[in-house]
């Protein structure tokens, strides 16, 4: 198991971020905290809790922690002595170099926009939010083809978004449109942060400011860029060179552990396959059986928007390993949840039917925006039969503040005595994703007990003709119970089911990994306990009473997807995606989409998906997911300049969509094909989705 070689016991501390940060509400505590570390650590694992608690950098220029660290850094010299001195001079440069270059980046954008753009600083938060809600509508209409003149007389300005790599019109607007989405919670923060006064639902901007305002966008891509490498480094490590000025001095950054940097995009680009083609899927289907639709009839539109609701219900499912829908989050279940939220989505929809019919000439919020008071918004939700408490509680679980991810989490956004709400956004939102980030960012356990996971996997188990069932004993007021036990080839396996949210960022997917070490740590306790009384075991699964297990396997089942294989403490980890099309005999595949067709080509490269079930099978899909295997190939080393700012940072990225639209495939697209599908020239010169 040579790729699990960084997984050691100091990474695992060091992603205990949630315990540190507790800590340091307690400034002293935390002190002592270290000073008893430092008796059982070394000082390698010493620097990386510190690194990872957020006491060293500061990127909002506070020093809200510095004498701490200070005084820290001074017992560290005290206990290591000479050992510390340069780990220790390491460690204050970096900290230095990141705190320098959030700084620039702010004198930078204070400088644009008051001695330049010179946006009004009272009204500055409605100048973006209108900026925003332009900026997003017209990437939607352009990557929908709409034609120019008819933008042209829509908007009060038009936008042109360039990229220096040639990708199809759809796909550079479809990637503004994230961007822009994926910044706005940055932004949003920064007013708060900064005390921006959230004020002017009624007051007019000229289009000159709202145009010019869009450079929000520009500059919080690049503070995303810095937080990025910053997370790496403060939950990995990243290597630096040269030092960071304001003149011609290059800095170079580049992160060292390679193995986190491909989990975290292979377990996102994974998450984004699956739901892609879900969706695809779908839309197939429903062109398939509807293939003379109008889309200008309501009729139709209704029925295609009632068959995207129920595949959001399967997106729940995937996010929160839940099938019924009826676990709580703060009293509500989550099927109420999604009710809600696309509540707003109709509304949404409703709202943009009326506004796109004139051209805009207004720009502002009430005119531009969805606005209404929180009482108005209450009898909203009333209206549609949720109870006025409810109400009240999705409300301010639904309003932006300081801990949000962004505004689809958190589409309210709070301006005088209003909830304001961008309706481009919101009606393109995807309820199951914005509902699982705005969960995550409030760190609510998600791990549900419901039995529909466990149930589900048993049933695809017991398909395949293997006995699966749970394993429970209380004895001596000790309870033990195993989610799914089954023997394979005389093999015996101890499966524990566990339903985990998504993650996306590199701290979320860091915080996912610490929770996996825990699981592994209960599945080896109940493992344990059944080994040593296999009585039980033979007594529960039927088995003969002779039976002695050839083998002892432990294996950690998850709802969110894994980007590299893991094997932690003697355990498997595994995701639901890849083991359920191993168990139903499913390799990966190609899909090609079209109005009027569909294929699918399945890879010919894995044996493990050939004949029957083994146990000697199974291990290889633990040991290496084809899955994994075949999207690693499209991640490769790239270096790219921030922009105004004289760093270089060198990391892994896509180097190959894997959803192709149009257009001949690349040299580089058709040799990944051929080398894990046995493809026909035919299907790799259609020009459809890939």
């Amino acid at each position: 198991m040579a790729e699990l070689a960084n997984l050691t016991d100091s990474s695992f501390k060091q992603w205990k971020f949630y315990k540190y940060e507790n800590l340091l509400k307690k400034p002293q505590e935390f002190r002592d905290f270290i000073i008893k570390e430092m008796d059982i650590e070394d000082i390698y694992s010493i620097i990386k809790i510190i690194k990872s608690s957020g006491i060293c950098v500061d990127i909002h220029g506070l020093k809200k922690h510095q004498s701490l660290f200070e005084e820290i850094i001074k017992d560290i010299q005290d206990k290591y002595g000479d050992e510390s001195e340069k780990i220790l001079m390491d460690l204050v440069e970096q900290q230095k170099v990141f705190e320098s270059l959030f700084l620039f980046l702010e004198q930078l954008k204070k400088h644009f926009f008051t001695n330049i753009a010179k946006v009004p600083t009272e009204y500055e938060v409605v100048t973006y939010l209108i900026s925003l809600e332009i900026f997003l509508s017209q990437c939607f209409d352009r990557g929908s083809n709409i034609p120019e003149a008819r933008i042209q007389k829509r908007y009060p300005y038009v936008i042109d978004v360039k990229s220096q790599s040639s990708i199809n019109k759809h796909s550079l607007y479809n990637t503004a449109y994230e961007g822009a989405i994926e910044s706005s919670g940055m932004i949003l923060k920064y007013f708060i942060f900064n005390k921006s006064p959230f004020k002017g639902v009624k007051r007019n901007i000229s289009p000159l400011i709202a145009k010019v305002t869009t450079a929000h966008i520009d500059f919080c891509h690049i503070w995303i860029n810095l937080n990025n490498i910053l997370e790496l480094w403060k939950y990995s490590d990243v290597e630096m060179e040269g030092r960071f000025d304001q003149e011609e001095t290059k800095m170079l950054m580049k992160p060292l552990n390679r193995w986190l940097e491909l989990n975290n995009l292979i377990s996102n680009e994974r998450f984004i396959n699956l739901r892609n083609s879900w969706m695809m899927n779908k839309e197939s289907e429903f062109m398939l059986d509807n293939p003379s639709i109008d889309f200008m009839d309501y009729t139709a539109i209704k029925k295609y928007e009632n068959e995207k609701e129920q595949l959001t219900n399967s997106f729940v499912g995937l996010y929160f390993g839940s099938t019924e829908l009826s676990e709580e989050i703060n009293g509500i279940k989550l099927q109420q949840w999604i009710q809600a939220y696309h509540l707003l989505i109709h509304e949404a929809k409703s709202f943009l039917q009326r506004r796109n019919k004139n051209q805009m000439h207004n720009l502002n919020l009430n005119k531009l925006f969805i606005c209404k008071k929180e009482e108005d918004w209450v009898r909203f939700f009333v209206r549609h039969e949720f109870s006025k408490e409810d109400a009240k509680v999705i409300i301010e679980f639904f309003t932006f503040n300081r801990q949000s991810e962004d505004l689809v989490d958190c589409p309210f956004i709070k301006v005088d005595d209003y909830l304001v709400m961008l309706p481009t956004m919101m009606a393109h939102s995807d309820a199951a994703r914005a509902l699982a980030s705005n969960f995550l960012s409030k760190n609510i356990n998600l791990s549900f007990k419901g039995t529909g996971f466990e149930k589900r996997i048993k049933a695809r188990f017991n398909l395949t003709g293997i006995n699966a069932k749970m394993l429970y004993k209380k004895t001596k007021g000790t309870e033990y119970e195993c989610d799914i036990a089954f023997v394979l080839d005389n093999e015996l396996f101890f499966v524990e089911c566990k339903s985990h949210v998504q993650p996306y960022t590199t701290r979320q997917h860091c915080h996912l990994l610490s929770k996996l070490k825990d699981n592994a740590h209960q599945l080896n306790r109940i493992a344990t306990y059944f080994s040593e009384n296999i009585n039980v075991v033979i007594e529960q699964l039927g088995l003969e009473s002779d039976f002695v297990p050839t083998r002892i396997n432990k294996l950690v089942l998850t709802t969110s997807m894994i980007g590299q294989p893991l094997y932690i403490d003697d355990c498997y980890i595994i995701d639901e995606s890849s083991l359920t099309r191993f168990l139903d005999r499913c390799p990966p595949s190609v899909q090609q989409f079209g109005r009027k067709e569909f294929a699918e080509v399945y890879s010919q490269k894995f044996d493990i998906y050939k004949g029957v079930i083994t146990a000697e099978k199974l291990r290889s899909l633990l040991e290496m997911p084809p899955q994994i295997e075949i999207i690693q190939n499209l991640f490769g080393e790239r270096t790219f300049k921030v922009p105004f700012i004289n760093l270089e940072i060198t990391h892994l990225q896509l180097i190959m969509d894997t959803v192709h639209i149009g257009g001949p495939l690349g040299e580089f697209q058709e040799k990944l094909l051929k080398e894990h599908f046995n493809i026909s020239e035919e299907l790799l010169k259609n020009n459809v989705i890939v």
